[in-house]
Order: C-alpha cells, then structure tokens, then sequence
C-alpha cells in the first residue's frame, strides 16, 4: 500500500485556468476597447513640431480613433472641431481617443508656450 502519494498536476494545466479566468474578468484597469480594425495611429514630435509635416491622418465618421503622441518636450496639442487637449509629458506619451462623429478636416495643433503650429491634420471621412 503506498500512502501519502499524489498525482501531480500539470503547470500548463493550471496556465490555461489562469488566461480562461483573465479572459472573462474584461479588460485591465485603464485600458480602453477599441474595436479590431479601428484606426490607429502614432505621431512623434521633436524639438516641438512633427517630423512628418502635413501629414494626414483619415478615418471614417462612427469610428473610434486612437492617435499616440510621443514627444522629447513636454507639450499640449489640440484637435480643432472636436475641442479636445491633451498634455504629453516630456521623453513620454499620450493617447487621445474619440468616437469620430464629425465629418470634415481638423488641424491638431501645439497649444500653449510653443505657440500655435498644426503638428498633423485629422480628416474623418462621411460614413
């Protein structure tokens, strides 16, 4: 009689518990949906301007658009048409996400201490 044995478990077993369990709890804290195939886009800035001057960025009316601002400078852009400001640390990052629920071409422009200069211009196409 053998006493005080136990069939081992595999550690991949309990893997696939873990991401079943992460999967259904939703998505993590400050993190946002954003649908599959919903525009997203990344603009750098150096020195306080674009490297891609006139640069357009499209979507459609009814999307969800993502557009990541990386800077070496600490600055605050603003899109026109839609009045939203966003502040980008300096050597950081930040995100502004919005329904597009308004067709038409929007500058998005450096605010404050750095004067006014369109960085990149928005078009949200009519759906």
């Amino acid at each position: 009689m053998r006493v005080g044995l136990r069939r081992r478990q595999s550690p991949l077993r309990w893997l696939g518990v873990v991401m079943l369990a992460l999967g259904l709890s939703g998505p993590w804290p400050g993190t946002a949906n954003v649908a599959i195939g919903a525009p997203s886009f990344e603009v750098v800035l150096q020195d306080g301007g674009s490297r891609e001057e006139n640069r357009t960025l499209s979507a459609k009316a009814g999307d969800t658009v993502a557009i990541r601002f990386r800077s070496d400078q600490a600055v605050t852009l603003h899109l026109h048409g839609y009045d939203r400001e966003l502040r980008v640390p300096a050597g950081g990052a930040a995100t502004m996400r919005f329904d597009a629920a308004i067709p038409g071409r929007f500058p998005i422009e450096l605010h404050g201490g750095h004067g006014h200069g369109t960085i990149v211009y928005l078009e949200i196409l009519p759906d």
